[in-house]
């Protein structure tokens, strides 16, 4: 009797015990959730303290294997750090963050995710990838039973598709498609949802996209007229709504290109200057880049030597800095994106020596029974040998599937008939390779050659001597002095201080030999001398 009172007293506690451990991690959890909501609020007005506070609460989640908290933090960080430009943590968190939300059919959360890892490819101009991410986005947000969620979702996803194509330069088409696309669909979320903010949003944010493509079409009247449409939501937001500082800071950088290419110095001046003094609490700084760059050349247009001298040390130390993190995230992206192509080129092989060995177990069971039958059906076999495919049919089969999965790039400096067998994961290899290796800027390295490259791509020259006739259609010498003279024009365009400068030090700068050849291979690509090309862009101050 003594011992089952006992055992009766030690029952109660162990589950006295584990019903108060269940309680504490319930109101972690609540602790948790608690979190991420002010964090949620307080990422419109204190970016870094949200992601410092949001952080923690990741931790805790991670800690307590709570893994909702941990999927809704996750979440939001991607959103903190797309704002903050750090587009790389933005890749890491979304495997995680997408592994998470499959588990609890969050369809929100994977919209979210997908939508984030797409504008993290386009910024790093990955534009297929971003394309295809954004697309998942689109079909997991209609997926959302809530309407009011659903249609918000799809609205904001339409907006960055269109965003896609208006980089691209689709501005009558494409773009102008999308952004109605998601209008029409914001227009349907209640003005009493949980939405009403970000529904003002996305009309502020699509009258300024429509600004920017009427200006590019150069109607300039109407351009102005979406701008100010824009400008004017931000300004009544305390009344109605409560809009993010961080995209009127993109408003009011466009508003002074707008402006600056209108010859609207002064104007375009005082938009940049309010943009640079929002962006000093809200830092963003590619678009601080932007604002750097318009205020430049508007005080360089007015002559004010000072001020330009001023913002051009600022913009060339931005844009020294912002290249170095670029090539950094850029060069662990591709690193990733090439072990996930390795891996599934594993996985791939893998399954084709399963599929190889599970046909020879089964050749070999075949050709048990028909020694078996043989005994007793020996009228039919040699029928029965017939059916059975013989070891050349075999090899030819592997080898006519072999020959499927491969690409054919002619080989235009022999015979028409002589063609070279590249295999569609070697051209992928190669040619991210090659990104690479543009965005890097090493093709302005005087001594680089079809040899070099190779070792360098780790590829053999012939190889990628015909990707890149086939792919950029041009020879390897070629190829290289474009991305050469590209890169000077661009850097005349941006940085007025090297139109000052000699053309033999422009031709040293680009990787040439000599002012002659320099000038020679400037012509032929623009059909200008660079010292005409250089008096055009003077006189355009």
């Amino acid at each position: 009797m003594v011992a089952k009172k006992i055992i009766f007293l030690l029952t109660f506690l162990i589950f006295t015990y584990l019903y108060s451990q269940e309680k504490k991690i319930t109101n972690e959890e609540k602790k948790i959730n608690e979190s991420i909501r002010t964090s949620r609020k307080l990422a419109n007005t204190d970016c870094q303290k949200a992601l410092d506070q949001l952080l923690k609460s990741n931790h805790k989640s991670v800690a307590l294997a709570y893994k909702k908290g941990e999927m809704d933090s996750n979440n939001l960080l991607m959103t903190i750090y797309y704002w903050k430009g750090d587009y790389k943590k933005v890749l890491e968190l979304s495997k995680k963050t997408l592994e998470l939300a499959k588990n609890f059919n969050d369809y929100e959360i994977l919209a979210d995710s997908y939508r984030l890892k797409g504008l993290s490819y386009s910024e790093l101009g990955l534009n297929s990838y971003s394309l295809l991410e954004l697309h998942k986005a689109l079909n997991d947000a209609k997926k959302i039973k809530t309407n009011d969620s659903k249609y918000f979702k799809t609205s904001v996803i339409y907006s960055n598709i269109a965003r896609y194509h208006k980089n691209l330069g689709m501005y009558k088409d494409s773009t102008r498609f999308y952004i109605k696309k998601s209008v029409s669909e914001v227009n349907k979320v209640a003005d009493t949802s949980k939405y009403n903010n970000q529904k003002y949003q996305i009309i502020a944010f699509q009258q300024m996209n429509l600004g920017v493509i009427y200006s590019t079409e150069k109607n300039n009247i109407v351009a102005e007229k979406y701008f100010i449409k824009s400008l004017n939501i931000y300004k009544n937001s305390s009344k109605n709504h409560c809009l993010p500082k961080n995209e009127e800071i993109t408003l009011l950088s466009e508003m002074g290109k707008f402006y600056l290419s209108q010859k609207r110095y002064k104007k375009a001046i005082e938009c940049a200057k309010k943009a640079k003094e929002i962006e000093k609490i809200y830092p963003i700084p590619y678009i601080r880049k932007d604002i750097l760059e318009t205020l430049l050349k508007a005080y360089v247009r007015i002559n004010d030597i000072p001020a330009s001298k001023e913002f051009s040390e600022e913009y060339i130390n931005l844009n020294d800095s912002l290249k170095k993190t670029g090539k950094k995230s850029i060069e662990a992206l591709i690193k990733r994106l090439l072990s996930e192509q390795e891996n599934r080129h594993k996985s791939n092989l893998l399954y084709i020596l399963i599929v190889n060995f599970i046909m020879l177990i089964l050749i070999f069971l075949a050709i048990i029974f028909w020694r078996r039958k043989k005994k007793h059906l020996f009228k039919n076999d040699e029928n029965v040998v017939k059916i059975l495919p013989d070891k050349d049919e075999i090899r030819l089969l592997d080898n006519q599937i072999t020959a499927s999965q491969t690409l054919h790039v002619p080989n235009t400096s022999r015979h028409l008939q002589n063609v070279i067998t590249i295999s569609e994961n070697t051209i992928q290899s190669i040619l991210v390779k090659l990104d690479k290796f543009e965005k890097s800027k090493k093709f302005l390295k005087n001594e680089i050659s079809l040899s070099s490259l190779s070792n360098s791509l780790q590829t053999n020259p012939r190889y990628l001597s015909e990707i890149i006739k086939h792919y950029k259609g041009k020879t390897f010498n070629n190829y290289i002095n474009g991305l050469r003279i590209q890169y000077i024009i661009d850097i005349l365009n941006e940085t007025p201080i090297y139109r000052e400068y000699k053309i033999s030090h422009l031709a040293t700068v680009a990787g040439f030999s000599s002012r002659e050849v320099f000038a020679i291979i400037f012509k032929k690509e623009t059909g200008v001398n660079p010292s005409y090309y250089i008096s055009q862009l003077k006189k355009n101050e």
